[in-house]
């Protein structure tokens, strides 16, 4: 069989000969070297490409491993249903069977397993302990031993409510939680410290949804990372996996590698130990994946990499956390993995993958967070800017904050000489946001996955001094919600997506099209009514002019049509739900 390919018409000479199918597009390479089984090749462009000697692919028809194995000469590795994992004898023949297979079968893509290079989106710790600011106890009174108030006298955190060793430090290493404004942090940037003057309510508003019972109960949260202390007394793991070892051991091996206890402790450690910190979802469901790489061979190959998402898949996960990413573009087969995740997980209803930004600086993403699929995360200071290292772009989807308290390994290994340190880098904003959305899951379990990104995107608080603008030329989403180059939506909060969410009755509910009454005997101009139930679907409201309603102290609008949206979405004014009994002013005709 015989498909229609595109080839690019550029002129290679005879080094150039070798490639792979991308997307359907011929990627043209020329050999480098070999060593250790693996070549080297790069492309027109000069991007290199590592092949190892294994090929993978995804069919479009009803072949069998065994077909493969007899017409190409491979031997099958693993499959998941249409995806098949072979090796090939010889390493110099990957890239001839990649091109022969796609050009003769029915095939989604067909192409070598990559060996990349995987970076952590951390700052270096060995620089970025606070020598000048070092972690300060705070005197709690003893008469507020007793309150049950979220905060105590001197309106910060009261530890006594919460019992956890993190809450008698200064304000500073707990702002992402709750942020009272007014007291200075050290933002780090490029070897240099700098002052920052904390803005009162830049946090998730994570505290108040804490303190209301939501902590992230029965939310299965991937945490994709190098390894994790499983013994650590402010963390618990289930269904973890080490893909490197084919176990269940995901400890480190060496007493650097603190990465990924740092980042599941930002989602889950636990509350009321007196011991550590407190995590975002303190309560959630972790599980720990060492599936990319050791802290001392930081190689991944396309195998191992897409044997996580569908491993999550199995597992019927919600959220895949990934404070890393990968060197290069991303292959066809890895973001084939991660559709397949998203879509598919939650029984259908679809889950959500979390990857950092980026640490470089750069107007644009790195790899993974780049694509369509992926939730991208930068890291803000307690003022609301960005932090100065945080990759941005237009595909940058929301922010949250760095540079706060997270635990580190036990006694005197990992990056601090205590059990907790401060954090900075994208790779501790990702999981603040992965831990909003545990929140809001546990909130409302029947959400799709296209209902929480609504509930998401549209709640954010739109901090920095940065512009937020309405375009409907850049996304779909954007024709929605405000967005920012260097802060996406904006800062996730907790608070506003959770009673939002609350406001979804079911799915079968939210998706049905049922008109109203309320609408039915509208005159011509103004008119007065009330909602006569919890309205989500603003679409209602397409065939009149506009409509107004007083909410939390403040008039809100919406409008279908153009004009009135774009600027209710620039001042920040417009209605994305409603709840039962609101008096409404609605505007029939033209104005």
């Amino acid at each position: 069989m015989f498909k229609a390919v595109v080839v690019l018409t550029l002129l290679f000479t005879n080094s150039f000969a070798e490639g792979f199918y991308k997307k359907g597009v011929f990627v043209a390479l020329e050999k480098v070297d070999e060593q250790n089984k693996v070549i080297h090749y790069k492309d027109t462009k000069g991007t290199s490409y590592n092949v190892s000697n294994g090929l993978i692919l995804k069919t479009l028809s009803d072949y069998t491993p065994k077909y493969f194995e007899t017409q190409y000469g491979l031997k099958k590795l693993k499959s998941y249903g249409d995806v098949i994992y072979f090796e090939v004898d010889d390493v110099s023949n990957v890239l001839p069977l990649c091109q022969r297979i796609y050009e003769n079968e029915a095939v989604k893509y067909v192409q070598p397993s990559f060996v990349k290079k995987v970076h952590f989106n951390t700052i270096k710790f060995e620089t970025f302990k606070k020598t000048s600011h070092p972690l300060q106890r705070r005197i709690i009174s003893q008469a507020n031993e007793n309150t049950k108030e979220m905060l105590d006298s001197e309106n910060t955190v009261n530890y006594y409510k919460y019992y956890d060793d993190v809450f008698r430090y200064e304000d500073e290493s707990f702002w992402h939680l709750y942020n009272k404004g007014g007291f200075i942090t050290q933002a780090y940037y490029q070897g240099e410290y700098y002052d920052v003057l904390s803005k009162k309510d830049v946090d998730t508003n994570a505290l108040e949804v804490i303190d209301s019972g939501i902590t992230g109960k029965g939310i299965k949260v991937v945490v994709v990372d190098s390894a994790f202390e499983l013994t650590h007394p402010d963390l618990s793991f289930s269904d973890s996996y080490n893909f490197y070892l084919h176990n269940h051991d995901i400890t480190p091996n060496t007493t650097a590698d603190f990465h990924g206890t740092a980042v599941a402790g930002v989602i889950g450690a636990h509350r009321g130990n007196n011991y550590a910190t407190m995590g975002v979802a303190p309560d959630a469901y972790l599980i720990g994946f060492n599936g990319l790489f050791e802290i001392e061979d930081d190689v991944i190959f396309s195998q191992s990499y897409i044997d996580i998402f569908y491993k999550a898949l199995e597992l019927n996960a919600d959220i895949v956390n990934c404070s890393w990413t990968t060197v290069g573009s991303v292959d066809e087969a890895s973001e084939d993995a991660i559709n397949t995740f998203v879509q598919e997980t939650r029984d259908g209803k679809g889950g959500f993958v979390v990857f950092s930004s980026g640490n470089e600086g750069s107007t644009s993403l790195l790899s993974e967070a780049a694509l369509e699929s992926v939730i991208s995360v930068g890291a803000i200071e307690a003022d609301g800017s960005r932090s100065l290292y945080s990759n941005y772009g237009n595909k940058l989807d929301l922010v949250a904050p760095s540079n706060f308290v997270s635990i580190d390994l036990n006694g005197e290994n990992g990056f601090s000489e205590n059990e907790m340190g401060f954090v900075a880098g994208t790779s501790f904003a990702a999981p603040v946001v992965s831990s909003v959305i545990a929140l809001i899951l546990e909130s409302n379990p029947d959400l799709t996955r296209e209902q929480l990104l609504e509930v998401l995107y549209s709640t954010t608080k739109k901090v920095g001094d940065t512009l937020y603008a309405y375009n409907i030329e850049e996304s779909l989403l954007n024709t929605r919600y405000s967005k920012s180059k260097t802060h996406g939506y904006g800062l996730v909060d907790a608070k506003s997506a959770v009673e939002k969410a609350k406001l979804y009755q079911s799915v079968e509910h939210n998706n049905s099209n049922e008109k109203s009454p309320l609408l039915d005997n509208l005159k011509e101009g103004w008119n007065l009514v009330s909602t006569d139930r919890d309205i989500i679907d603003m679409s209602l409201f397409d065939d009149v002019e506009i409509i107004w309603s007083y909410v939390d102290g403040e008039w809100r609008g919406f409008s279908s049509k153009l004009t009135y949206a774009k600027v209710l979405r620039q001042e920040e004014k417009l209605l994305t739900s409603l709840k039962s009994g609101s008096a409404i002013w609605v505007y029939k005709g033209d104005l």
